[in-house]
């Protein structure tokens, strides 16, 4: 999708800024029937491999094998729709912002660490609508802080790095973003990304 005609492009990540997983480990961890922390590591310990493309199953089979719980299709199945519902719930304030975007014809992007299910759930979702286009690791092969990553997205819209806007919650992809010439920015809160967004004159 090319933007050469527009001046600047906003890039959002997902988890931990347009949406939060407020619950996520609880439910996982009472569908699973072990606990919050045990589960927690198993999710994260193998979910690498899950953003590059790995299939819900094999994924969710490793994560039950760690944790010492027998699978079945029930509980995959359960636990892959827990999974996405918490990623995919639009944070209201962020909400706010994508409107105010969307009003001012400001192009906005996502850029997200995701798997194939949660990506085909976010585009799914009625608030994606405020979204021009979007980006997965799924999809690409290659998860940030990856800077071929960057260096994708930005080679895909035809803008010139320095014209990226970019707010993720990870000081790593901060980082390597900042790296390939991106304006990003640690997102903290709704009212931060509103007065970067302000200062950038795109609000």
């Amino acid at each position: 999708m090319a933007v050469s005609s527009v001046r600047r492009v906003v890039v959002f990540d997902v988890g931990g800024v347009l949406c939060h997983e407020d619950g996520r480990a609880e439910a996982l961890a009472a569908a699973a029937g072990v606990s919050c922390t045990t589960m927690d590591r198993a999710y994260w310990d193998l979910r690498d491999a899950y953003d590059l493309g790995d299939s819900h199953v094999h994924y969710w089979m490793g994560v039950l094998d760690r944790v010492g719980v027998q699978p079945t299709p029930t509980l995959l199945r359960e636990l892959d729709r827990i999974d996405c519902a918490s990623w995919s719930s639009l944070n209201e304030q962020a909400g706010a912002i994508l409107a105010r975007l969307r009003d001012r014809r400001s192009p906005t992007v996502v850029l997200s660490n995701a798997p194939h299910n949660l990506a085909r759930t976010l585009r799914l979702a009625p608030w994606f609508d405020l979204i021009g286009c979007s980006y997965f690791s799924c999809d690409m092969g290659r998860a940030k802080p990856d800077p071929e990553v960057f260096r994708w997205v930005t080679e895909d819209l035809a803008i010139d790095p320095t014209d990226v806007i970019f707010f993720d919650d990870r000081g790593a992809n901060v980082a390597a973003a900042r790296n390939a010439g991106w304006r990003a920015h640690v997102y903290e809160s709704a009212e931060h990304a509103s007065l970067v967004l302000s200062e950038h004159a795109m609000l």
